[in-house]
């Protein structure tokens, strides 16, 4: 069975961060636990991705993971700050941050999605105001040749070359595959 090249999932609900450790004394000993709100979290996570992915990316494939984060719009918005929020021009400027919803996010899709988060080499997360609050995850192979090819033609735009010119280097890229 072959892998889909692209994995969405949703996750229902207003963003998660993942928690920092807590510590708790008990006589002579320090024991370390996860706090229970990030524990639910990466469990509906889990249970969201499993439901949807049914075998994980292979462990030497890079992939690139782009995140969407969408915020509840707060009932005490006016009007037109609501529309902004709708259309995207105005964005949450809110915790939690980024960082830690892609923390709780990809450590949560190990062992599910890939055998462990650090095949993403590539990440883009975004925050979004919406009447349904959710994180949107999307996990693609990266494929390096495609994201070469698409850089030397953004650089080649850029050099305003001859379309003679453009068209020969275009062809010469195209076979050495």
């Amino acid at each position: 069975m072959k892998l889909k090249d692209k994995i969405k999932i949703e996750v229902e609900g207003q963003p998660v961060a993942k928690g920092r450790p807590k510590f708790r004394r008990i006589g002579n000993y320090i024991s370390t636990y996860t706090p229970k709100k990030t524990v639910n979290y990466q469990d509906r996570v889990k249970e969201v991705a499993s439901d949807i992915i049914k075998e994980q990316y292979e462990e030497d494939i890079p992939l690139q993971a782009y995140i969407k984060a969408y915020y509840k719009i707060p009932k005490s918005t006016t009007k037109v700050k609501r529309a902004g929020m709708i259309e995207e021009t105005i964005r949450p400027l809110v915790k939690p941050d980024l960082d830690n919803i892609a923390k709780i996010i990809l450590d949560s899709l190990n062992k599910i999605a890939y055998k462990d988060d650090s095949q993403i080499v590539r990440l883009v997360i975004e925050k979004f105001y919406s009447e349904e609050p959710r994180v949107e995850t999307e996990i693609t192979k990266l494929d390096l040749h495609k994201d070469y090819k698409k850089q030397v033609l953004e650089l080649l735009d850029k050099l305003n070359l001859e379309e003679e010119d453009y068209n020969n280097v275009v062809e010469i890229i195209d076979k050495r595959g």
